[in-house]
């Protein structure tokens, strides 16, 4: 049985693989390799990438395409502020705020 009781057929999952979700929040996400789906999460209007876990938030039911390298599956570039020097985690961002 998955999180939410019900049986689903078990996956071989593949890292860049993307999968249909069943999840708090995401509807496909691509797998990372190390248990967790990167996906875009829609919130309050705006939209960002999030993560959710295997087998904790996330079940995949059904493997649906694959995304080439060399796209990075993180949820940030890694980006500094300017001004500080500290590292920016990510944040939903509407365009011309």
């Amino acid at each position: 049985m998955d999180i939410y009781g019900v049986l689903v057929d078990r996956l071989a999952l593949v890292r860049g693989d993307v999968y249909r979700l069943r999840s708090r929040n995401l509807a496909y996400g691509v797998y990372d390799g190390t248990g967790g789906f990167i996906g875009i999460r829609e919130k309050f209007g705006l939209r960002y990438l999030d993560r959710e876990y295997l087998g904790r938030t996330a079940v995949a039911t059904e493997r649906v395409g694959k995304i080439e390298e060399p796209i990075e599956l993180v949820e940030t570039l890694g980006s500094v502020c300017t001004g500080c020097g500290e590292g920016m985690d990510y944040r939903a961002w509407e365009a011309g705020k």
